[in-house]
This record gives structure tokens, C-alpha cells and sequence, in this order.
């Protein structure tokens, strides 16, 4: 396990971040195109895609219909973390030509199905070996997946990758809603993004269920009958 960075629970007002992509077939990521970019890696990626990015290793998918922010996703992935643990998040990208980084966002937005004034608090829990460039120019921060020097992925790396997210036991159940993009330039040139949401459910510690209690119960009435009767 590698060691933890803390990161402050984030609940400040969503900064945007882009990619950007030299025509030489280099992707960067440069957060200081943000401010003039609007919320993705689009307002530079105009060409969109699809196909293209998978989310792996979930424990479901969830329809919250429409979501406490107003927004309807429809079904999407889930990934479940009871708090105090570490919950792997994975994606790949499929068909790719050209080069590529990839985007992992949205950890300062809200809880989505219960209270807007739920917010995770996280820790990045990543191996060694499995860098992530952290993106701090702005806050709230985002974090991606490239050469490690500013420089995209081939198509060769297309994954999968993982990104491993302690949840402090401080936070609160709720499911939140987090998003994977990709973006990068394929072989005819063209600024090609596509991304995709996902939703993250803490969960409580699992309670000792009624059939568990109902058991339990059964067998301590048998003890105590025994004991009133004696030996057999």
C-alpha cells in the first residue's frame, strides 16, 4: 500500500480542467487551460466519441433517475466501498489509434441520492508503480493518466487502469457520482474525447441481519431450556 496523501474534503466550487493536445500527436495535461474551457476536456476535444472507454470490476449498475443536482443519468456502473477501505475504480480504452491521456474527476461533488451536503473524504491509495499525475493548479483537483512527462499514452497502453480510493470513515453513506474521459488526437488529427460517469456508493458497516438475530435467538432459548432441564 503505498503512502496516503490526505486531501481535504472537497466542497468548494467545481473549477474546470482540460487536456491539451499539440498537433505533433502529443497530449498534455495542462491545467491551466481550465479557466477557459468550460467543465471538460471538450471545450479543446471537440470531436466526440464513443465506444471508446470502459469501466470494469463494478458491483452493479444503479438508475437513480433524476439525481438530487437535477441531473438523470440513467443506469450506470457502480462501484460499493464501506467506509474506512479502499475501493479499486477501473477502466480501459478500447479501439484506440493516436495517443490519449486519461481523466479521473468529480471527487468534490456531492452526495446524489440522499443530502446535497454529503461530500466523500479520501485518501489516493494507489500501489507504487501505478502513477497518477495529481492536478493541483486549480481546486478542486483532478487527476490523470499519461507518460508521466506531460506526454500522451499510445495505443498500445490502452489499459486497463486503476485507480485505488481510501474513503475515511468519516463519510458520509451516500452514492456520488464520479466520472473517467479520455482524450487524446487519433491518427487523421482530429481532438477526439469521450467520458463517462459512474456512481460510488459508501455503505455503512453491513448490520447483523434478521435471520443472523433470529438465529442467535433460537439457540440461546435451546441453551437456556437445557440448562432448566438438566442433563439429558
Amino acid at each position: 500500500m503505498s503512502s496516503r496523501r490526505p486531501i481535504l474534503v472537497l466542497a468548494s466550487v467545481f473549477v474546470p480542467f482540460v487536456f491539451g493536445l499539440g498537433w505533433a500527436g502529443v497530449a498534455t495535461a495542462r491545467p491551466s487551460y481550465a479557466t477557459s474551457a468550460g467543465n471538460s476536456c471538450s471545450g479543446c476535444h471537440t470531436t466526440p466519441e464513443s465506444g471508446r472507454l470502459q469501466i470494469d470490476g463494478t458491483d452493479g449498475v444503479l438508475d437513480l433517475g433524476t439525481q438530487l443536482d437535477g441531473n438523470t443519468r440513467g443506469a450506470l456502473q457502480l462501484f460499493q466501498v464501506v467506509p474506512g477501505n479502499t475501493v479499486t475504480l477501473s477502466m480501459q480504452v478500447l479501439s484506440w489509434d493516436g495517443v490519449f491521456a486519461v481523466q479521473f474527476k468529480r471527487l468534490e461533488k456531492s452526495g446524489q441520492q440522499s443530502s446535497l451536503t454529503n461530500f466523500l473524504s479520501w485518501l489516493e491509495d494507489n500501489v507504487p508503480g501505478n502513477t497518477w499525475t495529481l492536478q493541483e493548479v486549480s481546486n478542486p483537483p483532478y487527476y490523470t493518466k499519461d507518460d508521466g512527462s506531460d506526454g500522451g499514452l499510445p495505443a498500445s497502453s490502452a489499459g486497463p487502469f486503476s485507480f485505488d480510493l481510501f474513503i475515511d470513515p468519516a463519510t458520509p453513506p451516500d452514492v456520488y457520482d464520479l466520472e473517467f474521459a479520455i482524450g487524446g488526437v487519433n491518427t487523421n488529427s482530429d481532438l477526439i474525447y469521450q467520458d463517462q460517469h459512474f456512481y460510488l456508493e459508501v455503505v455503512p458497516e453491513p448490520a447483523l441481519g434478521a435471520s443472523a438475530l433470529t438465529m442467535l435467538a433460537s439457540l440461546g432459548a435451546v441453551y437456556a431450556s437445557r440448562r432448566r432441564l438438566g442433563p439429558s
